[in-house]
């Protein structure tokens, strides 16, 4: 994942930050489940 300094974002809140890593996390398990290839789009 990109940090804030190179998305050229602000830093996020820490519990934002962690309900954002845990969301792509559950995004990217549940990808890999239908589909194994590592680049689907």
């Amino acid at each position: 994942m990109m940090t804030a300094k190179e998305s050229g974002l602000p830093p996020l809140p820490p519990k934002l930050t962690r309900c954002m890593s845990a969301d792509v996390k559950s995004v990217s398990r549940s990808l890999n489940t239908e589909d194994n290839t590592p680049d689907s789009k």
